[in-house]
């Protein structure tokens, strides 16, 4: 069974169980208590705007970040921060009372059943490259079943555009992802606002050296050396053969010869696993990083290798190299479906194995052509200020007038 046929049978089970669920509306609803959480962890949209109310000592909302993770729970509660525990009593009631809940990916970063009748916001993680949703027949069709695939694919179409439809505010950044989260999301235009992301209020700010963060990077680079991240999105099944490092020594001789370091920062879906079954292990000049928010990092990165990530456009904003790395293009374009030519992206320099990415970033570290792209291109001109702020504002206007 696919990794996106078990997550489908999940959405097909709440379909029938909903009605029980709407019940639930007779829990009255508090317009100032809101409630924001993130699955992959402590990162992205929704903690920068969790973040930018608690620093407001004026604010009249009660806000709560709900996690799973013990270690985040009691970090935040120990910095006097409003935190639920997920499977706590406390965590649901609260869940249950929220006016306002916020996600970046989905329904899993909350209590799908509890905050399922608020006002839902999709604060969303980025500018879509590679098609998701209704856009990628993987997302929503089965194929292991037998006769049951076709029965099974209609109730997963079903239940995804159910729940899609109960999202009320869509954040996005240009009419460009508007139009693509549109179709991806299979929902009314109406439901979208172009707000910016609440992460360019953050990238471009300058970060001290002294940080967690920072000294994740200080600590490795020992010898003033330039700082190389590769950050590959999911992949749903497998890697690329290709993807596997045929002589790994010549990974580290570059490295030293050019005195570069890497830094593996994994995608969270993937597995320390997969990436140790690329034949890379960790040395001096080589390091897997995790447990921090990516878009807070980006200061201390010299040079970015990337596959088909929206993340190209954050680390874009900073002006500086990006590198496409992709061993499986056509695999993937087949399997999920793009609606950029990558290609067209890169300008014509995607990476096909390591040999090649390992040339071309000795050749190619002062190049200055990093993203041909409208909707990068709409950014640079129309670069979003206050993206928390009108978000806030925005959300407060439609609920009360809602």
């Amino acid at each position: 069974m696919l990794k996106t046929e078990k997550r489908n049978l999940k959405r097909i089970l709440f379909l029938f169980i909903y009605p029980f669920i709407f019940l639930l509306k007779i829990i009255p609803r508090d317009k100032n208590i809101w409630i924001f959480g993130n699955f992959k962890g402590y990162i992205d949209n929704t903690k920068y705007l969790y973040e930018y109310i608690n620093d407001d000592e004026e604010s009249p909302l009660e806000i709560y970040w709900l996690t799973k993770d013990k270690v985040t729970y009691f970090k935040l509660k120990s910095e006097n921060k409003n935190v639920l525990y997920y499977y706590s009593s406390l965590a649901v009631w609260k869940s249950l009372r929220a006016g306002v809940s916020f996600f970046s990916n989905g329904y899993s970063d909350l209590n799908k059943i509890a905050t399922m009748n608020s006002y839902i916001v999709n604060l969303w993680h980025g500018f879509p490259i590679k098609k998701i949703a209704f856009d990628a027949e993987l997302e929503v069709t089965f194929y292991s079943f037998g006769k049951l695939n076709k029965i099974l694919t209609y109730l997963s179409i079903k239940s995804l555009h159910f729940l899609h439809n109960k999202i009320d505010f869509y954040s996005v950044s240009s009419n460009y992802d508007l139009d693509r989260m549109v179709s991806a999301f299979n929902v009314s235009k109406d439901k979208f606002r172009i707000t910016g992301t609440p992460r360019f209020d953050i990238i471009e700010k300058l970060k001290s050296k002294y940080s967690e963060i920072s000294d994740i990077f200080y600590k490795h680079n020992t010898s003033q050396g330039k700082n190389i991240m590769y950050a590959p999105t999911w992949r749903e099944n497998s890697w690329s053969k290709k993807q596997t490092l045929d002589d790994p020594q010549k990974l580290i001789s570059f490295l030293e010869e050019q005195n570069c370091y890497l830094f593996i920062k994994r995608h969270p879906l993937t597995t320390k696993q997969e990436v140790l079954n690329w034949g890379i292990k960790e040395s001096k000049r080589i390091n897997f990083i995790d447990g921090f928010d990516i878009n807070e990092s980006y200061q201390y990165v010299d040079m970015l290798i990337t596959d088909f990530s929206s993340l190209i456009f954050d680390f874009g904003v900073l002006q500086k190299p990006i590198f496409y790395f992709i061993t499986d293009l056509n695999e993937y374009a087949n399997n999920r479906g793009f609606y950029d030519d990558i290609i067209h992206i890169s300008n014509n320099k995607v990476n096909t194995d390591w040999d090649q990415l390992l040339v071309n970033l000795k050749n190619n570290t002062k190049q200055t052509k990093y993203i041909n792209h409208q909707h990068f291109d709409y950014l640079m001109e129309n670069p979003p200020n206050n993206v928390r702020k009108n978000i806030i504002e925005m959300v407060n206007n439609e609920i009360k007038n809602g």
